[in-house]
Order: structure tokens, then C-alpha cells, then sequence
């Protein structure tokens, strides 16, 4: 079972992710932070998401940048999929701290303690 997974060709490259073990969410989100220098296809083959990173504008960076910008994919992946187990966790508690801040407060009750 390969978690990850990088090969670069002409300026581009794929990755591959294991479902298992990512949300599509956090694949999404990680490859939206790189459409600035790439357009990014992403399809689902067998148990893996599979991104693909085409150089926009004719760019050909060259081997070791794409690899550096890959591997920024794959920490912002984890990342990403970090956050949302946060949020899944302690996303109530979150909720309920807003939901007493901005709740309406009794002045009298507050000006007797």
C-alpha cells in the first residue's frame, strides 16, 4: 500500500495519494494553493488520488523546482487533512465557546458578583 507516490516529466508532474488514508477534501484543498503556477487535474484511479501539475504559460521550471513544489503539495496534503481531523474533534467546543461570547449578557447579574 504506497501512501505517496511522485513522478516529474516536462515541467509537471503526478502525484499519488492513498485514499485510505486522505480525504478528498484535503487533496482539494492542497492543490488549489498551487493553481497560481499550475493547472491541476485531479481523478480518483483504484485506491489512490491521482494529481497531475501542468506548468501554466509555457513555464518549464526546471526538475528540482517541480519536485520542491510536489513536495509542498504533499506537507500542505497532510496538513490539510490534519486540520480537519481538528475540526472534527474539537469543532463543537469551538462552536459552543462562540456561541457564549457573543451570547447576550445580563448587566445587572454581572454588576452583583
Amino acid at each position: 500500500m504506497m501512501q505517496l507516490h511522485m513522478s516529474i516529466s516536462n515541467g509537471g508532474a503526478t502525484a499519488s495519494l492513498n485514499k485510505e488514508i486522505y480525504d478528498k477534501e484535503a487533496v482539494m484543498a492542497a492543490a488549489y494553493r498551487r493553481t497560481a503556477k499550475y493547472a491541476v487535474e485531479i481523478r480518483e484511479e483504484g485506491q489512490n488520488f491521482v494529481v497531475v501539475f501542468t506548468a501554466k504559460d509555457g513555464r518549464d521550471g526546471n526538475e528540482s523546482e517541480v519536485a520542491d513544489d510536489v513536495q509542498s503539495f504533499f506537507n500542505d496534503v497532510l496538513d490539510e487533512q490534519l486540520r480537519q481531523q481538528l475540526e472534527q474533534k474539537t469543532g463543537r467546543i469551538r462552536d459552543l465557546i462562540v456561541q457564549h461570547a457573543f451570547s447576550p449578557i445580563d448587566l445587572r447579574k454581572e454588576v452583583r458578583k
